[in-house]
């Protein structure tokens, strides 16, 4: 993922309105995610900023264009995006969900 200049996240009609796996891989890996526009990435991604989505197949063709030519821009969103998966780990996910967990009783390891 890293050596490309764009990579597209298509997210499944059953992930919608959230998001998939490859939402917070290609971040981590500090690639520029161009991704299907979903109300679960924009509740955790600012699109133009961190994230770069579409809406339809011609959007994504017009993003494509766009930002194959604008280097710094792309690189700057893939970056803050980066950044913005900060506490998104496997790790940390997983350790929220035993601390809740734990909160109301469920685990008492």
């Amino acid at each position: 993922m890293s050596s490309a200049k764009i990579v597209i996240n298509v997210v499944a009609d059953h992930n919608v309105p959230a998001y998939n796996m490859r939402t917070f891989e290609i971040p981590a890996t500090e690639s520029f995610i161009l991704t299907t526009d979903t109300t679960g990435q924009r509740d955790l991604f600012e699109p133009g900023e961190e994230i770069a989505t579409y809406a339809d197949p011609d959007e994504l063709v017009e993003l494509i264009k766009y930002y194959l030519n604008a280097d710094q821009e792309r690189r700057a969103i893939a970056r803050r995006g980066r950044q913005a998966i900060e506490g998104h780990s496997y790790r940390d996910r997983m350790e929220r969900v035993v601390s809740v967990a734990r909160e109301i009783g469920r685990f008492d390891a």
